[in-house]
């Protein structure tokens, strides 16, 4: 079940995509929430469970930047 951090950014561009050309509309969040689950319910591992999310987080994170820039953590001043 090994899926990279490319699958899972396939995975959330290809959601977004859909969004534009097809019926139901889908976020980010929550192909993020199905990816999570369907992980979780995989017949596989636990490391291999916890290599997929960690994945999917850095795809998530990835996105995320990708779309909307730094996270507000990183603009507030020190």
């Amino acid at each position: 079940m090994f899926k990279t951090v490319d699958d899972f950014i396939h995975s959330f561009k290809t959601c977004l995509m859909n969004n534009f050309a097809s019926g139901p509309s889908c976020s980010i969040q929550e192909k993020h929430d199905q990816l999570i689950a369907e992980i979780r319910a995989s017949e596989v591992t636990p490391e291999e469970k916890e290599i997929c999310l960690q994945n999917v987080e850095r795809a998530y994170r990835m996105i995320k930047q990708d779309l909307f820039g730094r996270e507000e953590e990183e603009w507030k001043l020190k």
